[in-house]
């Protein structure tokens, strides 16, 4: 298979990453995705600031997976947000977090 992988420094490629996470996310969690009351369908939360976004591309250049680092965000992570952890024994300046949608 011929797929790209690349970093997203593009503002019309990061939009479309958004819109893919949507796609991805309305077939496995509708629930999440409605209680957000989004005015579009895009995905984003208040970490993608805070991330450098990667996606790879296909044969036809189109979106089949993507992932983000989370890195020194001041909201903190998903992780230590939503989950129960000992974030005593994170050394935040060396802390990132990775999510990925395939």
């Amino acid at each position: 298979m011929d797929f790209k992988f690349l970093e997203v420094n593009d503002d019309d490629l990061l939009e479309k990453v958004f819109e893919f996470r949507y796609k991805i996310l309305i077939d496995i969690y509708p629930d999440y995705l409605q209680n957000l009351n989004l005015k579009e369908e895009k995905e984003q939360d208040k970490y993608d600031p805070y991330s450098i976004h990667f996606a790879v591309l296909d044969k036809n250049d189109e979106i089949c997976a993507t992932v983000r680092l989370i890195h020194n965000s001041p909201l903190g992570y998903p992780t230590e947000n939503y989950m129960k952890t000992d974030i005593d024994s994170f050394q935040r300046n060396k802390l990132g977090e990775m999510s990925r949608i395939f």
